[in-house]
This record gives C-alpha cells, structure tokens and sequence, in this order.
C-alpha cells in the first residue's frame, strides 16, 4: 500500500500541504533537537530541504515544534511528544454514517459468537466501540494525508481492529481516540485492510507507539475509565 503524498512542510505551513518527502540520510541530526520553549530534550530532528516535517506538542510545555521524528529514539523516548491536534482536525471530513455505526454495533454483537477467532491471537482483544481519527503516515511516520473517521472494534496490548468510511492507503498510520481518562495517540503498522460491508473497510492495526505515555498494558482500563500505563 502507497501512501498518499500530501504532508506537513514546514512550521507555518498547512499540516495537509502537499510536498516530497525524503528518506532520512546518514548526514542529518540523529540526535533529536531540544524544546525551543522549555529545552527537554525530543525524539525529532530538524527537517531537510525539500523534506516533510510533522507538528509535533512538546508534553512538558505544549509548545508547538515541527520536526521529522526519529524512529529509534522515538521506541524509548515518546512519552516526550505527541503529533500536534492539527493533524487530527476532522473539519470538512465526512461524518461517519448511521449505516456504519449500525454495521459495526452488529459486528461487535456477534463477535461473542466467533470464539475462535480470538482463541488465535497471542494477545487477546477486547469487544471496543469508541470514534477515531486515523491519519496516514510516510515511511519517516510524518502524516501525508487528511485524517478520515472510524470505529474502534476491538484493542489489545498489540493492536486494534477499525472500520472507516475511507479506504485507509497506507502503511502505517497514527490514531487518536478519547477514552475516559483522556486522549491516547498511538502509531503503528497496518497489517490488513479490507472492504467491510457496503463502501466500508475494515483494517488491523499493531501498534509500535504510544505516544505521550507507555504501551498499553490493559486494554479493558479504556472502558473502565483507568489510567493506561
């Protein structure tokens, strides 16, 4: 799957902008960049000529920074960071439909039914009905398109399971939804996607970041209103 080549160029920039990205070379900052506000120290770099850079929030003082994140520093040092809420701005996206949320509400119900689909995975999912913003993502994890409208399914420790009105066209793909005990933003690879339904799809996700806090160790706390650790 190819992702869309629209993204975020530079800090005054439209986040939807188009423009080319580039691959990351062995003469760029592999360091991160400091807080321009507070100077904690991010998982980011400062984006080349030519290069697409994401809005990032810095979580010490929610300043705004742009940069291009760097994925190694990033698996250990997220909690710093989370992509900036302009990335996530549904205004003007379609609405999600009755006939999804109608859809997915039965699917979810049967699911009690299929046990066996769930007594293959390493990592059990729990039954999860909440909105979403899904924003693809390029090869440097940097959003290069609008964010469409989904609904969660299922979520675990590893991954969750969507449907979106929108064919989702990427590789990877950062996600937002409001839980109960706030916001959670996390990254990760999509494993499949397929048609659901009548102009639906249905995708899997297994996520590689949690942004702004740790992995999540249980995924039942989203409903229960708990902190995720």
């Amino acid at each position: 799957m190819l992702c869309a080549g629209a993204g975020v160029a530079a800090p005054m920039r439209s986040p939807t902008a188009h423009a080319q990205s580039r691959p990351h070379t062995a003469a760029a900052d592999t360091r991160g960049i400091l807080c321009p506000e507070c100077r904690s120290p991010l998982p980011i770099r400062a984006r080349e000529p030519g290069e697409v850079a994401a809005h990032w929030e810095c979580l010490t003082c929610h300043s705004q920074v742009a940069g291009v994140l760097l994925k190694d520093e990033a698996t250990h040092a997220a909690e710093s960071i989370q992509l900036s809420h302009l990335h996530f701005d549904t205004k003007g996206v379609p609405r999600l439909s009755n006939s999804l949320r109608q859809l997915v509400q039965e699917f979810v119900a049967c699911r009690p039914k299929c046990a066996d689909v769930e007594d293959r995975r390493t990592l059990p999912r729990a039954p999860m009905l909440l909105e979403l913003s899904v924003v693809p993502v390029d090869e440097n994890w940097s959003p290069c398109a609008k964010p469409i409208l989904g609904m969660m399914i299922n979520v675990g420790a590893s991954g969750l399971g969507m449907v979106t009105g929108t064919r989702l066209d990427a590789e990877h793909a950062a996600v937002q939804f409001q839980s109960p005990s706030g916001i959670v933003q996390l990254l990760g690879q999509v494993i499949w996607s397929r048609d659901f339904g009548p102009g639906f799809h249905h995708s899997g996700v297994h996520f590689l970041l949690r942004f702004g806090r740790g992995a999540i160790a249980d995924p039942k706390a989203i409903s229960a209103g708990a902190p995720l650790n």
